[in-house]
């Protein structure tokens, strides 16, 4: 197709067909300043940010995973939301990679019934659930008391 330069008109977001050059509108806002406006413009700078937090985090992941050496990486493991997204994250660098690998992830318990090992349990079962098939996921567990890994 031939280019044609047009002015378009403010208050408009639009997606451009880069292979038809057709530009389609998608959503309109007052003037910057509205309240219209301002929402738009902090959803796309919130949805950006985050976009890009996963991206580098995804890429964190798998250049640590792609530089271990061997077939098994362990992780700490409380079951909490940043170490459940690493976990997921790991698996999916090991499969991306090819390797049939895995991920040992090792959760500790200062007692009976702790809070830790019940959401490491439940996270490890929802982990089973996604993880891909070349990649064997075990949880490792450990008992102790403060006593014992306190300094004398």
């Amino acid at each position: 197709p031939s280019l044609t330069y047009f002015e378009v008109p403010p208050g408009t977001l639009y997606n451009l067909d880069l292979s038809t050059l057709t530009l389609t509108p998608r959503l309109k806002f007052g003037p910057v300043g509205s309240p219209r406006a301002d929402t738009v413009l902090n959803a796309t700078r919130k949805r950006y940010v985050q976009e890009t937090f996963e991206l580098l985090l995804r890429r964190s992941v798998h250049r640590r995973v792609s530089t271990c050496p061997g077939s098994a990486i362990s992780l700490f493991f409380s079951g909490g939301l940043d170490s459940t997204v690493l976990a997921v994250l790991a698996c999916a660098s090991l499969s991306a990679l090819h390797r049939s690998s895995t991920l040992d992830l090792h959760t500790i318990q200062f007692r009976d019934g702790s809070p830790d090992r019940v959401a490491a349990l439940l996270s490890y079962r929802e982990i089973l659930r996604l993880k891909p098939e070349n990649v064997e996921v075990r949880l490792c567990t450990v008992d102790t008391d403060y006593k014992e890994i306190s300094p004398k």
